[in-house]
């Protein structure tokens, strides 16, 4: 009967023994799992996922590279404006004042000149005409002094050329010895000289016909001298 209630005693206590060991780790490890899902649940909670610190990144990149993008514009769009300074003359440069500007030449040419001088006025009669020693030149002389005549005419011993002096662009149609009075009284002949010469081949009188206060005179050179008087008298 003791042996009976020992082995009984045994049993229970193996019983009683296997129960506490079996239901500890359970209640172990269920702990453990409670502790680490609260370690865990409190990482993620103070700590970001590796999406959301790569997007804050970008977040606060974004307005520096904005800012050194309008930094780099405002230096470019200086530089662009910026023109350099147009050089001025140099000290003791002379060229600059003293030459003559285009505007100044254009009015000379216009009025009809060369940027110096103004165009020659037209005058009758012509002076050095007037003042040329005609009487005794050979016709070389004259040739060498007026050049060819215009026309050439023959009365007896003597002969006689005819020198036109007109306006550019105006021509004396008569092939004759012959005064142009409708080309003096208007304009279009300027001067006209008749030159004599004699039988010895020089020259006996020049007379120059020219207009004058309306009129149209004759300014005659012989040996006796020269006269002045409106043309046709003699």
């Amino acid at each position: 009967m003791r042996n009976i209630s020992l082995v009984l005693a045994a049993a229970l206590a193996v019983l009683v023994l296997g129960g506490c060991s079996g239901g500890a780790p359970e209640q172990v490890k269920e702990t453990a799992g409670a502790e680490d899902t609260a370690g865990t649940q409190g990482l993620e909670l103070s700590m970001p996922s590796a999406e959301e610190t790569e997007k804050a990144g970008e977040e606060q990149a974004e307005p520096a590279r904005d800012e050194a993008k309008e930094t780099g514009l405002a230096a470019e769009g200086t530089g662009k404006g910026e023109e350099p300074a147009a050089e001025g003359p140099e000290p003791g440069d002379s060229s600059a004042s003293a030459g003559s500007s285009p505007d100044r030449n254009d009015k000379a040419k216009a009025a009809g000149g060369d940027g110096g001088s103004q165009a020659p006025v037209e005058s009758a009669p012509d002076a050095s005409l007037k003042d040329f020693p005609f009487v005794g030149k050979t016709m070389d002389d004259i040739r060498a002094r007026l050049g060819e005549p215009k026309t050439t005419g023959k009365a007896g011993g003597t002969a006689t050329w005819q020198y036109d002096f007109a306006k550019e662009g105006y021509q004396y149609p008569e092939k004759a010895v012959s005064v142009d009075v409708q080309g003096l009284s208007n304009g279009s002949m300027k001067e006209q000289l008749f030159v004599t010469f004699g039988e010895d081949r020089t020259v006996q009188s020049a007379s120059l016909y020219y207009m004058t206060d309306g009129e149209i005179m004759e300014y005659r050179v012989t040996e006796d001298g020269a006269v002045e008087e409106p043309a046709g008298r003699d």
